[in-house]
C-alpha cells in the first residue's frame, strides 16, 4: 500500500475513512428527519459490536460501536395520524442524505470533472467519498429483509404506507416496554407494573408493551391476572399477535406447573 504511494492509492484510504462520517450522517438523516415530523428520537447507534462510547443528547441515547459499518436511530410516533407517510420519510432520509452529499460535490467539481480521471489528490478523495457514498445509499435502498429481521430503508420505505395502525402503536409503546423491561431485569416488577398500567387502554395494539405488562404483574406475584389479561388479550388476537400470546401463556403457566 504504502510502496509507490499516489492519488490512486490515496482514494482507497479516502474511500474506507469516509465510512464512519458517511454512517453518522446517514443516522442523522434519519433521525433529522423524524424530528422534522415531531417524533421523539429515543436511540441513535451508529456502528456495530461492542459499545466505545455513550452519551445523552436531550432525551437521546446516542451509542458509538466499534465497526461503523452500519447503523440505526429509534424513532417514536406521537400518533398513529400521519405515521405512514411519515414513516416514508424517515427510512428515506438515511440514503438521502448520502445522495445530497454526491450531489454536492458534483455541483462543487462539476459532473463532467467528477466523472472523469483525476490526476490530483484532492479531486480521487472526492470521488473515493462519492463512490462510498453510493454504495451506503444503493445497499440500503435495496429492499430486503437481513438475516436479524431488520429491514433496510428500501424495504421499510416500501412497507410503511401499508402498515397497520398496531405497527406503530407498538412504537410508540416501545420506550415504555424498554424501561419496563429494564425494571423486571433488576428486580422491581412493581414499578414495571405501575409504568405500564398507564399505557395499555391507550395503546391496546402493542403486543409487546401488553404481554411485558402481564410478565410484570407475575413477576410482582399476581399470577392469576396476568393470565386473565394474556387470556383477554388472546381471545381479540390473530395471525402473529396470536401466537406471541399464546408463546406468553405457555411461559407463565410453565413458570407455575399449570
Amino acid at each position: 500500500m504504502l510502496r509507490d504511494f499516489g492519488p490512486a492509492r490515496f482514494g482507497a484510504v479516502v474511500l474506507l475513512a469516509a465510512w464512519l462520517p458517511l454512517t453518522i450522517l446517514h443516522e442523522l438523516g434519519h433521525a433529522l428527519m423524524a424530528r422534522a415530523f415531531g417524533w421523539r428520537v429515543i436511540e441513535i447507534s451508529v456502528g456495530i459490536g461492542r459499545r466505545v462510547a455513550h452519551f445523552q443528547v436531550g432525551e437521546t441515547q446516542v451509542d458509538l460501536r466499534l465497526w461503523p459499518l452500519a447503523g440505526h436511530v429509534l424513532p417514536v410516533p406521537r400518533s398513529v395520524e400521519g405515521a405512514r407517510l411519515a414513516s416514508t420519510c424517515i427510512y428515506l432520509a438515511g440514503p438521502g442524505i448520502e445522495l445530497a452529499v454526491i450531489a454536492a460535490i458534483a455541483v462543487v467539481m462539476g459532473p463532467g470533472e467528477l466523472l472523469s480521471a483525476q490526476p490530483g489528490y484532492l479531486g480521487v478523495a472526492a470521488q473515493a467519498v462519492c463512490v462510498a457514498a453510493l454504495w451506503g445509499a444503493g445497499f440500503n435502498l435495496l429492499p430486503f429483509t437481513t438475516p436479524a429481521g431488520q429491514w433496510t430503508d428500501g424495504a421499510g420505505a416500501l412497507r410503511s404506507p401499508f402498515m397497520p395502525d398496531a405497527h406503530f402503536e407498538r412504537m410508540m409503546a416501545a420506550p415504555a416496554v424498554k424501561a419496563a423491561e429494564r425494571d423486571l431485569a433488576a428486580g422491581r416488577p412493581a414499578a414495571a407494573v405501575d409504568a405500564l398500567t398507564p399505557l395499555m387502554v391507550r395503546h391496546p395494539e402493542a403486543v409487546d408493551l401488553q404481554i411485558t405488562y402481564a410478565l410484570a404483574l407475575d413477576a410482582a406475584g399476581e399470577r392469576e391476572a396476568a393470565l386473565v389479561h394474556l387470556t383477554a388479550c388472546r381471545r381479540e388476537a390473530e395471525g402473529a399477535a396470536a401466537a406471541l400470546y399464546d408463546a406468553a401463556l405457555a411461559r407463565v403457566r410453565l413458570a407455575h406447573g399449570r
